[in-house]
Parts: C-alpha cells; structure tokens; sequence
C-alpha cells in the first residue's frame, strides 16, 4: 500500500475494511514512521525502567 501497488479501495476490498479505516491507518502511520523506527528504548521500555528504579529505591 505505501508503494500504491494497490488501490485503497482494493485492499478494503480484499481484507473486508472500509477504506476510511485503511486511509487513516496510512495517516497515521506516516505521521509517526520516524518515532516507530527510531533507535533506543521505546517510551514504555523507559517508563517501566523509571518505574522500577523508582520502586528499587
């Protein structure tokens, strides 16, 4: 679908999903592709660190 191989329409189609669902899938996925693939702990890996650390001290 990001390389628009398919229509939206065709792969609602496809899977059974209104293609509104699947446009605002691709939105937002978009919007965060950096954040996703970013390297370092994932914000809840270093909340649960903080917590524990907390809990430890």
């Amino acid at each position: 679908m990001l390389q628009e191989a398919s229509t939206v329409n065709e792969i609602a189609a496809k899977y059974g999903i209104s293609p509104v669902v699947i446009s605002r899938w691709k939105s937002e996925f978009l919007e965060r592709a950096a954040e996703i693939f970013k390297k370092g702990p994932s914000l809840g890996k270093r909340n649960w660190k903080k917590k524990m650390n907390e809990w430890l001290s």
